[in-house]
């Protein structure tokens, strides 16, 4: 066999990668073709989703997509820094515009860490509350 060996990349615990998780918002349709994904990194233009304007450019690309009954996940894969605004802009402000039942059954989340995904929990919360 010709070509270059293929290099092995391991994780070790405190690695970035393996304190990264998938963070479904409900369950996965079974009759619908493969997700939209969208990467937030691609989209904010780097490793901040910080702004307010990052949130709502986020909130855009869902928008679209959730509108037509897409299925979509949304990658936070090298994003290092996100804020509670952020998510709020992003996330929180789709429980204005749709039922979270549509939400659950369309939108995964996933590359945050564990404390991202705590923060993105409240927010949700707060964000039904304003239903």
């Amino acid at each position: 066999m010709t070509g270059k060996p293929k290099k092995t990349v391991t994780s070790t615990p405190n690695s970035r990668a393996s304190r990264r998780q998938t963070k479904p918002l409900g369950r996965a349709s079974t009759n619908q073709a493969k997700p939209t994904r969208l990467s937030v990194y691609n989209i904010v233009g780097g490793h901040f989703a910080i702004s307010t304007v990052d949130g709502v450019a986020v909130r855009g690309c869902l928008e679209a997509r959730l509108s037509q009954g897409e299925n979509v996940t949304i990658s936070f894969a090298r994003v290092d820094v996100i804020t509670p605004v952020f998510f709020y802009a992003a996330i929180g402000g789709l429980y204005l515009k749709f039922a979270e039942t549509r939400i659950k059954k369309l939108l995964r989340v996933t590359g945050l860490r564990p404390d991202d995904a705590l923060i993105l929990k409240h927010v949700i919360e707060a964000a039904k509350g304003l239903e």
